[in-house]
């Protein structure tokens, strides 16, 4: 008697995620003599599917649709749109799992790779990643993000170590027909002594950045002490490198970093020609429940290089090359809180405050003025 071949039954589950979020914004560009005030209301709606063959295979399907309500003092608008968010296939053994298709991808705490989905259409990649053991690689281009470069292309090595994560990536862009190639080589490490916990992360770039060579750094560093189970106090320090000549690139380049969480949740800054002083107080008691109180002094680390904003292409927010507008950009304050309620829903709410300095208080002619930012959200997932 000839036995056929066992197959695995498949199993079918849907997969619904639902998420507001009101926000609104003061003076956004720190200038009192325009009437910038906005806010917005952010609907997300995520329909899918996971389709599972036993233990090894699986099919993830997932579209997103966006909305978004803004009034502002000049004009009142309405965005919509849609996206296949994931579709992915992913196969798992002993040892590993490899991922091919549109799909997340994440490098440790994402200071350098990452998939933000703090923004209203969050982002994914299309391409592979793969696991064996303490060794993982991945790569591809932005399948879903807002203002999405279409010649971006990623690749990221890296291997679990017991003192910390090396890793080595390789990043393509194409701006304005010229080229950016350049290799980020990263090594992060760690020690505990009793209550006391000592982090860092060390950074160092080489390439070509639009015809110039590109020679960079950057680092992280943070020191905390844990008063109880749950109750952590720090201090951080993270610098990058900054400065433009002719024919050197000396602006450090934060890959794809989601930034949000990580300097400051206003995100008036993005980690390049940056210097920022951080104290903290982190409380989570439990899973369900998280409480993140900083305070953050943030300065350019050249005078003479600009203020960058967030994101894969930033935009020159300003600039001095004579450097006698000084370092100092501003002051913020933050508090961010999250709530786990059941096992379908979680609330979140931030607020956060920045009182320019002498930089931008020069760019704006004495006539700077604070930031305000506040949101409130919440998310189910079924």
């Amino acid at each position: 008697m000839i036995l056929a071949p066992q197959v695995a039954p498949l199993e079918f589950k849907p997969t619904l995620e639902l998420r507001q979020r009101f926000e609104s914004r003061q003076d956004r560009d720190f200038d009192r003599t325009k009437l910038d005030r906005r806010t917005d209301l952010f609907t997300r709606i995520r329909p899918g599917f996971v389709l599972t063959s036993g233990k090894q295979w699986s099919l993830t399907l997932q579209g997103q649709f966006v909305s978004s309500l803004a009034h502002s003092s000049s004009k009142n608008f309405s965005l919509d749109d849609w996206d296949l968010f994931w579709a992915h296939i992913t196969y798992t053994w002993k040892d590993g799992v490899v991922r091919a298709g549109r799909q997340r991808m994440v490098v440790g705490d994402q200071s350098l790779f990452g998939s933000s989905d703090f923004g209203n259409r969050g982002s994914s990649y299309d391409g592979v990643a793969m696991r064996i053991g303490k060794f993982e690689a991945m790569g591809g281009r932005i399948g879903v993000q807002a203002n999405r470069p279409s010649e971006f292309r990623i690749l990221a090595l890296t291997y679990s170590l017991p003192f910390g994560l090396s890793q080595l990536y390789f990043k393509h862009d194409r701006i304005q027909g010229k080229s950016i190639d350049h290799f980020t080589l990263s090594q992060t490490g760690g020690i505990q002594s009793g209550p006391w916990s000592f982090e860092g992360e060390w950074i160092g770039q080489i390439g070509r950045n639009q015809g110039k060579d590109h020679r960079a750094w950057a680092m992280r560093n943070r020191a905390s002490y844990t008063i109880r189970s749950g109750l952590r106090v720090g201090i951080d320090l993270n610098m990058a490198s900054g400065g433009q000549s002719n024919r050197k690139s000396e602006t450090f380049d934060p890959l794809v970093s989601p930034n949000h969480t990580l300097f400051g949740i206003l995100d008036a800054v993005s980690w390049r020609n940056l210097i920022d002083l951080a104290l903290f107080v982190h409380y989570q008691p439990n899973s369900g429940t998280r409480l993140q109180i900083e305070y953050h002094r943030f300065a350019l680390k050249n005078p003479k290089d600009g203020w960058y904003s967030v994101g894969i292409r930033p935009v020159l927010l300003g600039l001095d090359p004579t450097g006698k507008s000084g370092r100092a950009l501003g002051d913020e304050v933050s508090l961010d809180y999250r709530q786990t309620l059941n096992k379908w829903l979680t609330g979140m709410a931030g607020i956060s405050w920045m009182q320019p300095s002498t930089f931008i208080n020069s760019l704006r002619a004495g006539d700077a003025t604070r930031q305000l930012w506040f949101y409130v959200g919440m998310t189910m997932r079924f």
